[in-house]
């Protein structure tokens, strides 16, 4: 009997404990607020953030030097899907004034070393090994630029009626947040007086200052090549395709002459009776499961007429043939020269295992005979390795 006694009793005091325990952890239940401040109120102190949505349209890609400056366009975003940063976003685009280590140490780039820079945390955020080569200027911006300020702009934070009630993520009663885009040119120039090697690896570092300081990253390949190809990712109504991004040279023909006299006729290097002409690059892009949005190709001209148009008849690429299958298919095209465009292409199923590759050709002419011909863009000419009549384009990390 005392032991069934002695049994109860301990059972009603740990239940005790526990409906004790509970109300204690309730009473330090802290509920999420909106500021990334520390806020001090009746001896509680309160750690919160503002969720930063941040994005851009362009992770990497691959861009062609010429006279050792490049182009980029891509896009900025507040936004990512549905969710918009509830305060103005402050932020600039300029080479990074440090580097450091893996263990966020100051080190002055000598080439060889892994550079980093740091993030909000002051933890290291991998950039490219020739970041420090390059320096960057933003030749257009859409966006609003900082009052006062040379090279910095903004999202302002705005919001829309809804027209009824909020939902949770909504900060005010009824109104949504306004998702915004930047489009972005920016020149990037290779100031270093060492020798240009082609693939160097450089980061675009865009550095936000508000609503706190964090880094966005974008890596960069740098080539010499007249033509360069870039598979990146894109939305476009909550959909998200692989792009196909193309870009071209200004100049074809004639090359800069580092000793001075200008330009000059770029030749076959190793055939110099072979001029290269400003005539478009003969372009077969082949893709692998993946569907063409075709609505990629209203930018282009589309008119087939059998022949080979010249530098005068195309002003943008021009289109001979599109092909589709089930699981692919095939786009034949002319690409001229200062051309910067893109395709949208839709995963089958979602599947990770597609693919992009190319047969690339550039127009000669034998300055003895006055023959023209397409020949391969080979690794020869300064341009790719082919293998079975094609270069295999490195598709981007799919998660």
């Amino acid at each position: 009997m005392e032991k069934k006694k002695f049994f109860s009793r301990l059972v009603a005091f740990t239940l005790l404990q526990i409906a004790l325990a509970i109300v204690f952890m309730n009473s330090y239940v802290v509920e999420d607020t909106k500021s990334r401040y520390i806020e001090q109120a009746k001896d509680q102190i309160h750690a919160s953030y503002t969720a930063l949505y941040f994005d851009s349209n362009l992770k990497s890609a691959t861009l062609a030097l010429e006279n050792n400056v490049a182009y980029i366009n891509f896009d900025l975003m507040n936004f990512i899907g549905e969710d918009v940063t509830k305060r103005d976003i402050e932020y600039v685009i300029t080479k990074p004034s440090q580097f450091y280590d893996n263990k966020a140490n100051p080190i002055t780039p000598n080439g060889s070393n892994d550079l980093y820079v740091l993030d909000v945390w002051n933890q290291p955020q991998s950039v490219g090994n020739d970041t420090y080569k390059y320096e960057t200027e933003i030749i257009e911006n859409t966006g609003e630029k900082v009052d006062g300020s040379s090279n910095a702009y903004q999202f302002t934070y705005e919001t829309i009626s809804t027209g009824g009630e909020s939902s949770e993520n909504d900060e005010i009663s009824g109104e949504k947040g306004i998702g915004k885009t930047h489009n972005v040119t920016v020149k990037i120039t290779r100031t270093d007086s060492s020798k240009f090697q082609s693939g160097e690896h450089v980061s675009l570092v865009i550095k936000l200052n508000e609503p706190y300081t964090e880094v966005f990253i974008i890596d960069l390949t740098v080539l010499d090549t007249l033509i360069t190809f870039s598979n990146n990712s894109g939305t476009i109504f909550d959909t998200e395709f692989e792009k196909m991004q193309i870009q071209t040279a200004n100049i074809f023909s004639h090359v800069y002459n580092e000793a001075g006299n200008g330009f000059v006729e770029r030749l076959n290097p190793n055939n110099n009776n072979e001029r290269f002409t400003s005539y478009g690059f003969k372009v077969t892009l082949v893709f692998d499961n993946l569907i063409l949005d075709r609505n990629s190709l209203n930018q282009l001209h589309l008119e087939n007429n059998g022949g080979t148009p010249s530098n005068i008849d195309i002003t943008k690429p021009y289109i001979l043939d599109v092909t589709n299958t089930s699981t692919g298919g095939t786009i034949t095209m002319y690409v001229p020269e200062a051309s910067s465009f893109d395709f949208n292409f839709l995963r089958i199923n979602g599947n990770a295992d597609y693919s992009f590759k190319v047969k690339v050709e550039v127009y000669l002419c034998n300055k003895t005979t006055g023959e023209y011909l397409y020949r391969e863009y080979s690794n020869e000419l300064g341009g790719y390795v082919h293998n079975e009549g094609y270069y295999e384009i490195p598709k981007r990390e799919v998660a």
